[in-house]
């Protein structure tokens, strides 16, 4: 799993962009949407199989998925 802030390409504004996440599509949206609440923003899963979120949230994702029990093992 890693987890990185980007700005490149998009005018100025960052995503912190989380890859690397062995998950099924409904699972992968399911840890996105409970990412957004946790981190107060917005964001989206891409394509491939990318979580991104609205800033820079590295440190407040890092917290939150460490915590949860099925992210344990990856």
């Amino acid at each position: 799993m890693n987890i990185y802030f980007e700005k490149k390409g998009r005018k100025g504004s960052g995503v912190t962009v989380i890859s690397g996440l062995l998950l099924n599509k409904k699972e992968l949206r399911n840890v996105a949407a409970n990412l957004k609440k946790h981190c107060g923003v917005g964001g989206s899963v891409k394509n491939n199989n990318n979580i991104e979120l609205q800033g820079d949230q590295k440190f407040k994702a890092e917290a939150y998925l460490n915590e949860q029990e099925h992210l344990q093992n990856i």
